[in-house]
């Protein structure tokens, strides 16, 4: 569960740096590989379609620099060295950082190869009663139709913020709404280190 919520934050991040749609998907997403890497941080909130008490916070900053807070679980990462921290069960534990963490889906690597791995495949105006908004399908490159590996952002009509995304990979789907994105915040390099309270169990496995 957590690997997704790493993974989307590269997509986020992505969409909430695009100041204009473009007429086409190539148009747009070129639009977007120009303008990406200049974001030097991103926040949002999170929860999930499928399990609506599973929501959180996340903030993370270049340099492998991140803070996932879902549920009872904190989790920190200051570039070296990662905390896990359990509320519920008062364990941390303490590890050293390494890309393969989250299924090598680290944001770090997300941010920088994120546009190298997928192409759009299409671009759609959604209509409805409440709202309109735009849908851009992505798919991952050299992937079959068999494979069926796509993403789907969903796109608020006038800003252009993003409201939920579809992760799409073989049969498994996994949908989240998102709320409050904000790119570029003033994040000091010591909120990424994690205050170990007391009477909490720490294994460290460094």
């Amino acid at each position: 569960m957590i690997s997704k919520i790493v993974q989307i934050t590269g997509v986020l991040l992505l969409f909430a740096l695009s100041q204009s749609f473009s007429q086409t998907k190539e148009e747009l997403f070129s639009q977007l590989s120009s303008r990406f890497t200049k974001a030097s941080s991103i926040s949002f909130d999170f929860q999930s379609g499928e399990m609506k008490s599973f929501s959180g916070t996340i903030k993370a900053k270049k340099g492998n620099k991140y803070i996932i807070e879902a549920s009872s679980r904190i989790i920190k990462c200051n570039g070296k060295t990662l905390w896990n921290y359990s509320i519920q069960d008062k364990q941390v534990i303490i590890s050293d950082f390494n890309e393969s963490y989250l299924e090598g889906s680290s944001i770090e690597t997300i941010f920088f190869k994120f546009l190298n791995e997928y192409e759009p495949i299409d671009l759609k105006r959604e209509h409805s009663s409440k709202s309109n908004s735009l849908l851009l399908i992505m798919k991952k490159k050299g992937s079959s139709a068999k494979d069926n590996n796509e993403i789907h952002v969903w796109l608020e009509h006038k800003t252009h913020n993003p409201l939920k995304i579809q992760m799409i990979n073989n049969n498994e789907i996994s949908n989240w709404l998102i709320s409050n994105l904000k790119t570029d915040l003033t994040l000091s390099d010591s909120q990424f280190k994690l205050s170990i309270p007391k009477e909490v169990e720490i294994i460290d496995l460094r």
